[in-house]
């Protein structure tokens, strides 16, 4: 397996980051990863889920699997 560079920025203007945040949750759902709220440095809320597509580091089309969520 390799590293690749994702580029994301926030649809529709590419050049723009993701803020910093904390107190935030992840998920990854199939090939999708999620970054859903927090809190700014100054701890006021971020009410904002970005998400990702990983599909493109992944040479099969199988969606990614847990060990323990096997049938």
């Amino acid at each position: 397996k390799q590293w690749r560079e994702i580029k994301a920025g926030v649809e529709g203007n590419p050049d723009k980051k993701i803020e910093g945040r904390r107190f935030h949750s992840t998920a990854l759902i199939g090939e999708q990863f999620f970054v859903i709220a927090g809190c700014r440095m100054n701890y006021t809320c971020i009410p904002t889920i970005y998400s990702i597509d990983l599909s493109p580091l992944f040479k099969s089309s199988k969606p990614l699997k847990h060990p323990h969520n096997q049938p």
